[in-house]
């Protein structure tokens, strides 16, 4: 608090911190407790508070293909429900904004995604009469850039803005697409084989919101993909 009220006028902090795996209790501390720490600071010195969310507070719903401003909140995981928590906390100052990408692209992509998983298999697959096998190819993920991300992060800091806003394209890119794509780009023809490990789904999210909110926008497809993170 102290530190915050040094910077005043015009605060705004941003919180970009958040634990993915751990013992519940660490998750509780870093992902809802610190966050209602914040938006307490800040709200009581009209502060801006602008806190990084997560799609996985959705949760796991294989019936939601699309996700809006009326999608279910259905957090499976401690990682979602202390990330919801962690939302709801951020939303008690007035003057927050909480941003949630749903997939994040970059090089190296993140330890552990799905995104992660793919390339590793592409590019086992893509030496001459290999295969690239996927657990499930058919599979259908929405992607925004870091550095989109990074920008949408910057104008809400900067800007007035509240509320909850999905950071998404809107475009579902199937991952059997983006296989191809970067095979493309590594000079391979391998082909690529079904697994069938999971039924494939897809999860798309609404960017109007955001885009209407900011003016920033960002629709890969996936050859910009497989440029993106190959």
């Amino acid at each position: 608090a102290a530190v915050c009220a040094q910077q005043r006028p015009n605060l705004t902090v941003v919180n970009l911190a958040g634990l993915k795996s751990g013992p519940m209790a660490d998750m509780q501390r870093i992902n809802a407790e610190l966050v209602a720490d914040l938006a307490q600071v800040t709200a009581g010195l009209n502060a801006g508070l602008v806190h990084l969310g997560s799609a996985a507070e959705y949760g796991l719903q294989p019936d939601v293909e699309w996700i809006s401003g009326e999608t279910a909140y259905q957090p499976s995981s401690d990682y979602g429900r202390t990330k919801h928590a962690g939302t709801n906390a951020a939303l008690l100052n007035p003057r927050a904004v909480v941003l949630r990408p749903i997939n994040i692209a970059a090089r190296p992509p993140q330890p552990g995604s799905p995104l992660e998983d793919v390339l590793g298999r592409i590019r086992r697959g893509a030496p001459p009469d290999h295969q690239v096998e996927l657990l499930s190819p058919n599979t259908r993920r929405d992607f925004v850039s870091l550095d989109f991300v990074v920008a949408s992060i910057e104008w809400a800091a900067r800007n007035s803005a509240h509320g909850v806003f999905n950071i998404a394209s809107g475009k579902a890119i199937r991952f059997k697409d983006l296989a191809h794509e970067v095979l493309a780009l590594l000079g391979s023809d391998s082909p690529v084989v079904d697994l069938g490990q999971f039924p494939a789904t897809t999860v798309s999210a609404d960017p109007e919101p955001w885009r209407n909110e900011s003016g920033l926008s960002e629709c890969l497809d996936a050859k910009a993909l497989a440029a993106l993170v190959a």
